[in-house]
């Protein structure tokens, strides 16, 4: 059983990029099994969420996660530095050269990457908003953002009421591309499944977003807890609820999320991850007093 991505990518040179740092790379562990199968070349990349001082560089075994899902796949995994969107912009560019790049996914663990940046609860929309304002700029035919684990942030102040309506938006603009689901059946979901354990047994925090997305795959549902690392059980001291949406890849145009964005304008022009925080500071402020509200799901 193959995974049914909605977008035609055969034959292309493809850089899967995690868009908001930690462990958003390892949603593209399924993407880059299927893009293979599809006679892809593809490149693996993630956006730091610690360690700056560099635009890119090949994972280093002290790097983590990227550095352990190197040595897990056998190939290289490629740290962009945690730095504001000029040093970013740098690195994608040398990929880009490097490798013959001619489409990106961005790869989003959860649906953060879709806030405006008006929402009460915009979840950790930093490095997101700077991943998209930097890949909006560049000249590459095709740009994409991928996301999944839809429900995976309830504990990271993500209003999924607001991330539905924005999803509704960028569908009526037509910057929705189309959906499709991971299965136990699927060669894509084994190797995803298997890399993502092998790594979590190696030690360190995990994922969050990973160990509700596979359970909620292998059919789990409600409130669950497969993986209780300490990390993953202070951040949600309850088991997460779970649902087949987690299992759901989410596809949409890169260009038509950062032109809604709130964030991506104003971070271009950064340098520094001061920088960021500091433009970031300054948009909030300007929307305090106009901020979407919070609201419940009525289902």
């Amino acid at each position: 059983m193959r995974l049914n991505l909605p977008i035609d990518l055969h034959d292309r040179t493809v850089l899967l990029a995690g868009a908001g740092g930690g462990w958003d790379v390892f949603g593209a562990v399924p993407l880059a099994h299927e893009l293979e199968q599809r006679n892809c070349r593809v490149v693996l990349a993630n956006y730091s969420s610690s360690v700056g001082g560099f635009d890119v560089r090949p994972a280093l075994p002290t790097d983590h996660p990227e550095g352990k899902l190197a040595a897990r796949l056998g190939r290289p995994v490629y740290v962009f530095g945690k730095e504001g969107a000029g040093k970013l912009r740098a690195g994608y560019q040398r990929l880009i050269r490097d490798h013959g790049i001619d489409a990106i996914m961005l790869v989003d663990g959860g649906v953060d990457s879709l806030m405006r940046g008006d929402e009460e609860g915009p979840g950790t929309i930093i490095q997101d908003a700077v991943s998209l304002s930097v890949v909006n700029g560049l000249d590459v035919p095709t740009k994409i953002l991928a996301c999944v684990g839809f429900g995976a942030e309830a504990d990271e102040d993500v209003c999924h009421y607001r991330a539905l309506e924005n999803m509704a938006a960028l569908a009526g603009d037509g910057s929705f591309l189309g959906a499709c689901a991971l299965t136990q059946g699927m060669d894509a979901f084994q190797h995803y499944k298997t890399t993502c354990e092998a790594v979590f047994e190696q030690g360190g925090d995990i994922s969050h977003i990973h160990t509700r997305v596979i359970p909620a795959v292998d059919g789990e549902f409600g409130q669950f807890q497969r993986y209780r690392h300490a990390a993953v059980m202070l951040l949600s001291p309850r088991p997460p609820f779970l649902s087949p949406l987690m299992s759901v890849f989410w596809f949409f145009d890169v260009a038509g999320v950062a032109r809604r964005s709130l964030l991506a304008g104003p971070f271009a022009a950064t340098e520094t991850y001061a920088d960021v925080r500091a433009a970031y500071d300054r948009v909030r402020t300007s929307l305090e007093a106009n901020l979407r509200p919070n609201k419940d799901i009525p289902l």
